[in-house]
């Protein structure tokens, strides 16, 4: 068996057993995302657990459940990335984004982590850079990581990514940082792209702890951490984190995509109240795009002395099609900020005490 053949069974295996275990159904999850769940894991699964190979190993190309740029082939032999305004809209917004990571001299980040092939993406080549739009945001989040956080911390510190996706932060974190150890926490079918991603970026040594190796635990504690490189935990299981367990939390954006219940639960819990740092990339108000009422005045920011605060410079490099041939530039519905900071208000465990 190859590689690949060993990590899609034992992604249909984590499903299987989810499945059997009522545990793929999630409830609250705001109109979008209820919409995106009821389509986007047939695209690459059917009946819940059969993993379709061709659609996994294309699965950034598809754009399955997260949308990225550019949306196509950017070969200077397709006429299409010529005459489609929307291509070179799209070009022309790949191009500004890389003029922000050179203003904040995160050229060599870039340089040192091209974008990974697994997945398929459509990757954008200029210069001697190679991205996409995702892959170049959390470039510039690694940045800013190295910056502000990776003094204070020892070098095989543990990051929790709430909302990981397909793990690319996680990923890219652990590619700069070799000793670190990483938490993802999503919804199930999202994991399964994300042990795809990750087993086959760090293949052939990556220890990866998925739903069978979590479920027989009462709580997950430091010494089961120290056991992986990337622990793969399904929402439901998020409260089994011991206080202590993470040094850093990081959220990009699903925070403010959730309902109003999810967004108390996980910053009311002690894998959030216990960690050190907290590194978000969010909304200033949900409004108009998503409808859980939240904004920034709800984050506990209060709870973190401050190493960093601006506003997310990528979310107005944006252009669509006007006509046929032609792009325009357009304002993102909302803009959002990106916050730094290190806890300075202790949690107390009122029960224990």
């Amino acid at each position: 068996m190859t590689r690949e053949d060993i990590i899609i069974d034992s992604i249909e295996e984590d499903l299987r057993l989810q499945k059997n275990a009522g545990l793929l159904a999630m409830s609250d999850l705001g109109n979008e995302w209820t919409e995106k769940m009821l389509t986007e894991p047939k695209r690459f699964m059917a009946n819940d657990v059969e993993i379709r190979p061709d659609s996994i190993r294309n699965f950034r190309n598809m754009q399955i459940f997260v949308m990225d740029l550019p949306i196509g082939r950017q070969s200077v032999l397709n006429p299409l990335n010529i005459l489609d305004g929307s291509r070179r809209g799209h070009a022309k917004s790949l191009k500004g984004f890389l003029k922000i990571i050179a203003e904040h001299n995160f050229e060599d980040i870039l340089k040192n982590h091209p974008c990974s092939p697994v997945g398929n993406p459509n990757i954008f080549h200029h210069q001697k850079y190679a991205f996409t739009f995702m892959w170049i945001k959390h470039i510039y989040s690694l940045g800013l990581f190295k910056r502000y956080i990776k003094p204070e911390l020892n070098e095989s510190f543990t990051a929790l990514d709430l909302g990981s996706s397909c793990g690319i932060f996680s990923g890219l974190l652990k590619r700069e940082f070799k000793e670190s150890r990483h938490i993802l926490v999503d919804l199930p079918q999202q994991l399964s792209l994300a042990h795809y991603y990750l087993g086959l970026e760090f293949a052939p040594s990556c220890r990866i702890a998925t739903y069978k190796d979590i479920a027989p635990l009462d709580r997950i504690d430091q010494d089961f951490i120290k056991r992986y490189d990337f622990i793969l935990l399904p929402w439901y299981f998020y409260t089994k984190l011991l206080k202590g367990a993470i040094d850093v939390f990081t959220n990009f954006m699903s925070l403010q995509e959730m309902g109003r219940k999810y967004f108390d639960y996980y910053l009311g819990q002690e894998p959030f109240l216990s960690a050190g740092f907290f590194f978000t990339m969010n909304r200033y108000q949900s409004a108009p795009t998503y409808d859980n009422g939240t904004t920034i005045l709800d984050f506990p920011l209060g709870d973190f002395t401050k190493l960093h605060f601006a506003t997310m410079p990528m979310g107005t490099m944006r252009y669509r099609r006007k006509g046929i041939f032609f792009y325009t530039h357009f304002p993102y519905p909302s803009q959002h900020f990106e916050f730094i900071g290190k806890r300075r208000i202790q949690h107390v465990d009122m029960e224990a005490a």
